[in-house]
């Protein structure tokens, strides 16, 4: 199994892992739907604050969700782009991914809030997914001998 498990990690052999379950503000969003969302020219911390308002009032606890706005460093609420936004029946989860989207931002469901912030910045937590070229016969020697420590010749990650 050791060898198997070896040879598809250097093979670049996708693996199947069980998902993480959704998390409890996720599954809350996604089940959120407000009827009527209208933004014109909206600031994004007034489209926030509606947005956070509005699960408030949507939630059977009315306990809501809280939402953290990280701005790019040195960069103020006012120089971040207007939202524009008119859609019906959406359910919560999507508007806040179109809004962050609109703003030129990322966004993140945590287990007690939702994080919205630049782009790369926010994706601690996620896995990343590389590839790597290997020269053919690189495994036999592993395969051939899994305790001796081997090195075999990786180049640089695929594109």
């Amino acid at each position: 199994m050791k060898k198997v498990l070896i040879a598809g990690l250097l093979l670049g052999v996708s693996l199947a892992i069980a998902q993480a379950p959704v998390k409890p503000l996720e599954a809350k969003l996604k089940g959120m739907i407000l009827p009527k969302v209208e933004f014109r020219e909206a600031s994004l911390g007034d489209v926030i604050n509606h947005l956070s308002d509005t699960c408030r009032e949507l939630d059977p606890e009315k306990r809501g969700a809280n939402f953290v706005l990280k701005l790019p460093q040195g960069q103020t609420g006012e120089a971040l782009p207007k939202v524009t936004l008119n859609l019906r029946n959406a359910p919560l989860y999507d508007v806040v991914r179109y809004v962050s989207e609109l703003a030129g931002l990322s966004f993140r469901v945590e287990a007690n809030a939702v994080l919205i912030g630049p782009r790369g910045e926010l994706t601690s937590g996620r896995m990343e997914t590389r590839s790597y070229r290997i020269s053919p016969g690189a495994l036999q020697p592993i395969l051939q001998n899994p305790s001796a420590p081997q090195t075999p010749a990786v180049s640089a990650p695929m594109p």
